[in-house]
């Protein structure tokens, strides 16, 4: 440990190098349907990895300002190239919606790596330059501790990646007596402190599953219950920003199971749920008759040579599809606005939980039904592949309850619910073929 925290020749070939590879890598790790949700997508959203590489490069500098300037090359390469990369493949913006962000921390590596080569001076007031990066890593280890406890094994690499370098980095670090046991107390404290946290209040995913309308209509008096009460409770509450019911969940671990909407006289539905940390997809366990399934939608307009284009825009009514469009651009725009005012809220990502739970959002779902066909127009003449075509394919899959999974953009949404409706289509027509 001590040779890699200060006995490596880096020279700038290898920062450069470095710095290109850890962009490649990571856009692949975004990118791999296979990772996603687990330890090896992780270094894609928060910070654990990174502070790791930006103090392997503090202390194997030669110098303050070598520490500074290899820092803020090797962000400088390599956060670009991981949005650039995955623009270029997948014809998405991340690039511009989410660079602007990681440019600022790509700055702040300037005085940071020059601050930071103090620690090699090995006195006891390192650790107060070590110590903002022991938070960090802290921040780290209770989100992915978290999320291990939720939905276990996943993240459990990430996990103990962070409690291995909360003791690791001042014990490499430091031959400072005080630094390092001042350190070590510190790290402790915060693994002490997380643990007991995380284990003693629990994690819990709280979401809406439901809204009355479409397919499914219910209020009050009905009961809603999951089969198998470890993985959480669900109950019907009323939401005053859509004016309407709604089936809630209270989360508490990840997996696959089985929920069921009773009405008062006692017909049941029963749906199937597979629960991960921070989304859910459901689909009806108890599947209606052809003439019924699939939301009564009628999908002519997809075709084995594509869509068609007239059918499609003849069928949509233009008044659902101005509302619909104002209300997710005026959601799209509310998110932009609190990105640019939180950071944080960009980089974790707040913005997916925040539009489940957003008005306009849930509006456009009370719509039931009638919403789909605006919202898919919506994806398919856009030319972009941003957040506002992103949560019209949310909406579109949590009313429908199609099972589109592993999809990355609006782009690949359109494809796979296009094969998905087609052959369902194609089914249905060999089930009841015509006489």
């Amino acid at each position: 440990m001590k040779k890699l925290f200060g006995g490596i020749n880096l020279t700038w070939s290898k920062v450069i190098a470095m710095g290109i590879i850890m962009g490649i890598y990571t856009a692949i790790m975004a990118m791999l349907p296979i990772v996603k949700d687990t330890s090896f997508n992780d270094l894609t959203v928060t910070f654990e990895v990174w502070i790791f590489f930006g103090i392997f490069i503090i202390m194997n500098s030669k110098s303050a300002k070598d520490s500074a300037f290899k820092c803020f090359i090797f962000f400088l390469i390599s956060q670009p190239l991981i949005y650039l990369i995955q623009d270029v493949i997948n014809g998405s913006n991340l690039f511009a919606q989410f660079y602007k962000y990681w440019f600022m921390w790509t700055i702040a590596c300037l005085p940071m790596g020059f601050i930071g080569y103090y620690m090699k001076k090995d006195k006891w007031w390192g650790i107060l330059i070590l110590f903002p990066m022991l938070i960090f890593v802290g921040m780290e280890y209770s989100r992915y501790l978290s999320n291990t406890i939720f939905s276990f094994p996943r993240h459990i690499l990430t996990t103990i990646f962070c409690i291995s370098t909360l003791v690791i980095y001042p014990l490499a670090i430091f031959e400072n007596k005080i630094a390092k046991i001042g350190g070590i107390i510190i790290s402790g404290i915060i693994i002490i402190f997380v643990t007991t946290l995380c284990i003693l209040v629990p994690p819990i995913y709280s979401t809406d599953l439901l809204v009355n309308g479409g397919k499914y209509k219910f209020d009050d008096t009905y009961n809603a219950y999951l089969l198998d009460d470890k993985y959480g409770n669900l109950y019907i509450r009323y939401e005053n920003g859509i004016e309407d019911w709604l089936v809630h969940a209270e989360f508490k671990k990840a997996g696959i199971t089985k929920f069921v909407l009773e009405s008062p006289d006692g017909e049941k539905t029963i749906f199937d749920i597979n629960i991960k940390r921070n989304t859910y997809t459901i689909t009806e366990h108890i599947k209606a008759d052809k003439s019924t399934e699939n939301n009564n939608i009628n999908w002519n307009e997809i075709t084995e040579n594509g869509v068609d284009e007239q059918m499609l825009f003849k069928n949509i009514n233009t008044d659902d599809l101005e509302k619909i469009a104002a209300l997710l651009q005026n959601l799209t725009e509310e998110i932009g606005e609190k990105e640019r005012a939180d950071y944080q809220f960009a980089f974790e990502a707040k913005w997916y939980e925040y539009t489940l739970e957003s008005k306009q959002f849930n509006q456009v779902l009370s719509m039931g039904n009638k919403a789909v066909k605006p919202l898919y127009f919506i994806i398919y003449k856009s030319s972009s592949q941003g957040l506002y075509e992103y949560i019209c394919c949310m909406a579109i899959q949590r009313i429908t309850n199609y099972q589109i999974e592993d999809w990355n953009n609006s782009k690949d949404f359109l494809e796979k619910f296009n094969k998905f409706v087609y052959d369902n289509m194609k089914e249905q027509i060999n089930v009841n073929p015509q006489n």
